[in-house]
């Protein structure tokens, strides 16, 4: 399945989800999550290095061709790790459901960028 990346989150209010001055984009939470350590983890290297290489692809950000074995790796791991507005957000995006709210949530251009360069 092809996922846009460089999606971004939105609160209730149709704000942008942030951290710090840093909007959070699908490939920030999927990259996090692919690379943490959780508990459940196999300790085995084949697993680490693979969830790696993963989150290195995807951190990129941009339109991505995605195996539906990694979909399910990735919607596990972030269910474990963020809260309820993100890991509802995360299953509409990697489902490929594109209006959230309204169409809040977009394409935001220059991943790294700004507020302002990501609104055009």
């Amino acid at each position: 399945m092809k996922i846009n990346f460089n999606q971004t989150f939105f609160n209730l209010k149709k704000e942008l989800i942030k951290e710090g001055d840093i909007i959070l984009h699908l490939s920030d939470v999927c990259a996090n999550a692919l690379l943490a350590g959780l508990k459940t983890d196999s300790t085995a290297k084949e697993s680490k290095a693979y969830r790696y290489k993963l989150a290195l692809r995807i951190y990129e950000g941009g339109k991505l061709e995605v195996k539906t074995e990694d979909i399910v790796i990735i919607k596990s791991r972030v269910n474990d790790m963020y809260s309820t507005i993100v890991v509802g957000q995360v299953d509409d995006m990697l489902e490929g459901i594109k209006e959230l709210c309204d169409g809040c949530v977009k394409d935001a251009g220059n991943k790294r960028g700004s507020e302002k360069e990501t609104k055009k």
